[in-house]
C-alpha cells in the first residue's frame, strides 16, 4: 500500500473519535521550527478524540496533514488559558536518494514509496 491509499485508510490514519497516528505532543519551540510554517497542509480535519489526555474523554483537536503523511495537531485548554501542540506520521520515512543533479535532488522512502523532489534553483 502507497502512502496515497494509506491517507485515505481510516483503520490506518484513524477515524473523527481517534488520535492520529503515532501521536506526540511537542514543545512550543519544536512547533515553531516544524513543517506547519514551511509547507502547506494537504488536508486540515477537527476530530473529537479519545486517550489525547489520560481520563479525559474526548478531547477536541484541529490536525493538519502534510503531502508526505506527517502532521501537525493543535488544541487548547480554555480553562488553562494554553494552547498545546502535536506531531504525528503514518510513516516514519526512510530515504533513499535516487536524483542527485546540482540544484535538484529526489528521495524515495523505502517503507511506503513516497517521493519528495528538491529543486533549490528557485
Amino acid at each position: 500500500m502507497n502512502l496515497k491509499e494509506m491517507m485515505s485508510d481510516d483503520k490506518i490514519i484513524g477515524g473523527y473519535n481517534d488520535p492520529p497516528p503515532n501521536l506526540k505532543q511537542i514543545s512550543e519551540k519544536e512547533f515553531a521550527q516544524s513543517d506547519f510554517f514551511v509547507y502547506s497542509p494537504c488536508k486540515t480535519e477537527y476530530r473529537q478524540a479519545k486517550d489525547i489526555i489520560k481520563n479525559s474523554g474526548l478531547t477536541a483537536i484541529w490536525l493538519y496533514w502534510f503531502g508526505d503523511g506527517t502532521g501537525i495537531g493543535i488544541r487548547n485548554d480554555y480553562w488553562e488559558a494554553k494552547v498545546y501542540y502535536y506531531s504525528f506520521y503514518i510513516c516514519k520515512h526512510k530515504w533513499e536518494n535516487i536524483v542527485n543533479r546540482m540544484c535538484y535532488q529526489e528521495n524515495k522512502c523505502i517503507k511506503c514509496g513516497y517521493i519528495s523532489a528538491v529543486d533549490s534553483s528557485d
